[in-house]
């Protein structure tokens, strides 16, 4: 009697990736989870930030997904004594009824760190021919799904009667919906935990951009960077290709980075992009600003000196020439510097 626990459709697949092969941050906890990849398909890495890349890389292929993250784990009882092939081939199985075909990337990976294996299950929505797989009622499907292959495979179908949805071939539906199971009362949500809670998430985005500005370099820098700590960025760009506008995304809540203080509206991230992108910092550039007007005002004295004395109407052109090119210099500098936050 597997049983199927669905996540809600997401944005940073590196994120799960590093969750499941408990890498990164989650390092820590890969002695107690014994991550052991089964099955990758379309996926050439064992490593989270590779696999986060190749699977990005498809899903931008149909922009339109905005969460291309397809995510569910399975759990096996031990009193099933089921082997690892008849626990790989159910969750293959539930794959497939799920939508998940060879023309999408996925990664089975087990872990062993309770007393039952559950079986952790990355899919892009986004296929090979850029069609997307319908993410709608997935936990009904899921659920559905198992009934289907337990009974299928002749597994045990303990579980049936306490299931809201089951698999039914008489149904034109395919299921049966166990109206029985579903509980009338919605759990009550205290308002201040409700605030608590937007409080911690903005409080989490507002620490993680901090850290990701100081080393992003551009727009596209700062959305991987982010996606890692799965906060999903949505930049708006205007017709010129100008960017308008910027939101940040995390745990189903969303705030516009102006909400966040002045330093994280748009048009000041992209100074900020651009103060990381250059290798001379704001300081040498004023430092070396001044000593270039230095050596123009001593030249510029020195020359006049000349001039005078010599009774000359010009600067010699060896003179005039350097100083068009420290101009020049001068002004790019202040053009750097002008853009600076």
């Amino acid at each position: 009697m597997p049983v199927g626990n669905m996540s809600p459709s997401g944005t940073s697949f590196s994120g799960a990736a590093e969750y499941d092969l408990a890498q990164g941050k989650y390092r820590r906890e890969n002695k107690s989870k014994k991550p052991e990849i089964l099955s990758q398909n379309l996926i050439s890495s064992s490593y989270y930030k590779d696999i986060g890349r190749d699977f990005r890389e498809l899903a931008l292929e149909n922009k339109r997904c905005k969460k291309p993250v397809f995510k569910f784990s399975i759990s096996f009882d031990p009193k099933e004594n089921l082997s690892d092939d008849e626990k790989l081939n159910f969750t293959k199985l539930v794959m497939l009824e799920m939508g998940i075909t060879d023309d999408h990337q996925h990664m089975i990976t087990r872990h062993s760190d309770k007393a039952h294996d559950h079986h952790h299950i990355i899919a892009n929505r986004v296929g090979l021919d850029g069609k997307v797989i319908n993410d709608s009622f997935a936990i009904n499907r899921l659920e559905t799904s198992c009934d289907k292959i337990e009974k299928q495979l002749g597994f045990s179908n303990s579980l049936s009667s306490k299931r809201r949805f089951v698999y039914d071939e008489s149904s034109d539906k395919g299921y049966t919906f166990q109206s029985d199971n579903v509980s009338s009362k919605k759990p009550s949500v205290n308002p201040r935990d409700k605030k608590k809670n937007i409080q911690d998430n903005k409080e989490f985005i507002l620490r993680e951009l901090e850290q990701a500005l100081s080393v992003a370099k551009s727009l596209n820098d700062l959305f991987l960077i982010l996606q890692q700590n799965k906060i999903n960025a949505d930049f708006r760009f205007n017709k010129a290709n100008k960017l308008t506008g910027i939101s940040f995304d995390y745990n189903n809540f969303s705030v516009k980075g102006s909400a966040l203080g002045s330093k994280f509206k748009s048009a000041n991230i992209e100074k900020q992009l651009l103060l990381n992108s250059n290798l001379i910092s704001l300081d040498s550039l004023s430092s070396l600003e001044k000593e270039m007007q230095k050596e123009v005002s001593e030249n510029l004295s020195t020359d006049l000196t000349i001039e005078n004395t010599e009774n000359h109407n010009t600067l010699p052109k060896e003179t005039e020439f350097l100083y068009k090119s420290i101009l020049e210099d001068l002004i790019e500098i202040d053009k750097i510097i002008n853009t600076k936050i």
